[in-house]
């Protein structure tokens, strides 16, 4: 019973941190396509203040993204330091 509580529980935790890794993920490839697309503007404007709007457009957006990558990849180092529940504590919670 214990055993097979905690390997249910260890699937449920990988399988919400994958969705959290996929959601990460997700949102900083969004923020790299707009990096891009500000960069592209940057490049096409004619006055220098467009571009410097452009480039801290670009600077932004592209921080962003790093910052949500360097957060997955630090995720995904400390996935295995949960720390484990018993089941007398879960037993405990569930009763009303």
């Amino acid at each position: 019973m214990k055993r097979d509580l905690a390997t249910r529980l260890s699937a449920e935790a990988d399988a919400v941190r994958a969705k959290i890794d996929k959601a990460y993920d997700k949102l900083a490839a969004k923020l790299r396509k707009r990096a891009e697309k500000a960069k592209a503007e940057m490049i096409r404007s004619r006055t220098f203040a467009k571009r410097v709007i452009m480039q801290r457009r670009f600077e932004l957006y592209a921080n962003a993204a790093r910052e949500l990558d360097r957060t997955v990849t630090n995720r995904q180092a400390s996935s295995g330091d949960l720390t484990p529940v018993s089941t007398d504590t879960l037993r405990e919670s569930a009763q009303p």
